[in-house]
């Protein structure tokens, strides 16, 4: 290859039956890339299959943890230079895998979906945060969960329930269990204490039981239910942190005020059951 003045010559030689191309080279060697994760080949340049199946050789300018629509594993790269780059060795019109996307934020003018068309880009779906959470709402999997929040509550209720029902329907034999052992000369302290003791035995070691029960059969249960489908390049939701307490209402608060309420009231009727007893 030769050049003089403004005119290049080229001399080829070849014996093989492929054809001889020549392009002017406008886009770089390693097409400059955004990384989340790691990198499938070694240091920071790597081939990959990109547009129309090609391999395009990518380098890593940046990494990141995350990228958008891609997750923790993806490539983010200036399509214009992909395109020519690809284009040179394959057809990218009959390529049907290939999708575009606009990003807007949410202070997006009006009618931006007519602005694109206007300007030759048609609009075939719009998506938002909104709409996407609405859609996952409705499936599967958040149904579930909320149906075993309704299970839970009414578990926990009936549990209670049944407690306080046997608490009612024995403590006219309790008070004349109580009587008795006062009379023998049993001071009201030690029966007070020893009601307290009863009380703690047969209301705390129950939640304590079914506490470990319910968080045992979560840990089994909860990793085998997929919370998206798997289209979805999101990683799934972090179950453990959606149970710490937050400024609104949430299940655990609720159910720590409520074991606390039952512990409470049952040793304030184990006092006043023992002063009964006392009294009579």
């Amino acid at each position: 290859m030769s050049s003089a003045g403004d005119k290049l010559t080229a001399v080829v030689e070849s014996s093989g039956p492929g054809d001889v191309i020549l392009s002017y080279l406008d886009t770089p060697a390693g097409l400059p890339a955004v990384l989340s994760g790691t990198a499938p080949g070694e240091g920071d340049s790597f081939a990959f299959p990109s547009f129309a199946d090609v391999q395009q050789e990518f380098a890593v300018v940046r990494q990141t943890d995350w990228l958008p629509r891609a997750g923790a594993h993806g490539l983010l790269f200036d399509l214009d230079l992909a395109v020519r780059s690809a284009s040179a060795y394959a057809g990218l019109a009959d390529a049907s895998d290939l999708r575009y996307e606009v990003w807007a934020a949410s202070d997006a003018p009006a009618g931006l979906d007519r602005k694109l068309a206007d300007q030759g880009v048609r609009v075939l779906r719009s998506q938002t945060i909104d709409s996407e959470l609405e859609q996952l709402g409705r499936r599967a999997p958040a149904l579930g969960f909320r149906l075993f929040l309704l299970a839970g509550i009414a578990a926990a209720a009936l549990g209670l329930g049944v407690l306080l029902l046997g608490l009612r329907l024995g403590a006219a034999d309790r008070r004349a269990e109580m009587a008795a052992l006062r009379a023998t000369g049993v001071r009201p302290r030690l029966l007070r204490r020893a009601l307290r003791k009863e009380r703690l035995a047969s209301l705390v070691m129950p939640m304590l039981l079914g506490i470990g029960t319910g968080l045992g059969s979560a840990l089994l249960m909860l990793p085998g239910l997929p919370l998206v489908t798997a289209s979805v390049v999101a990683p799934p939701e972090n179950l453990w942190l959606a149970l710490i307490p937050r400024l609104e209402l949430a299940a655990l608060p609720v159910a720590v005020v409520a074991a606390l309420v039952v512990v409470l009231g049952g040793l304030l009727t184990a006092g006043r059951l023992a002063r009964g007893g006392a009294a009579r």
